[in-house]
């Protein structure tokens, strides 16, 4: 949730490639860090990397920000229920389980 949050308020997001926020996370909202085959290290400097790139370029930071709030809204709790129940009768209603 916390991800989401900071999303809704415009704030881009560097995360790991990992778990719920690696599939919540794109380029147009945030910077994602891979962590397969790399050491601790390499993370550890792949996010400084992105985490610099994304305080040092403006441009890049603004349309991250509107991304990120753009993004958030994908998640939305209400469209989240709508688009699951949509899921649902196409289930049902091809007699698929």
């Amino acid at each position: 949730m916390a991800v989401l949050e900071a999303m809704a308020n415009g704030l881009p997001v560097v995360c790991l490639a990992l778990g719920g926020p690696g599939e919540i996370v794109d380029d147009n909202c945030g910077r994602l860090v891979k962590t397969r085959g790399k050491t601790e290290d390499e993370v550890i400097e792949d996010l400084a990397k992105a985490l610099t790139e994304l305080l040092n370029d403006v441009d890049l930071w603004q349309a991250s920000s509107k991304g990120a709030r753009v993004r958030a809204q994908g998640f939305a709790w209400p469209k989240v229920v709508a688009e699951m129940y949509r899921a649902l009768e196409g289930i049902v209603g091809t007699g698929k389980k």
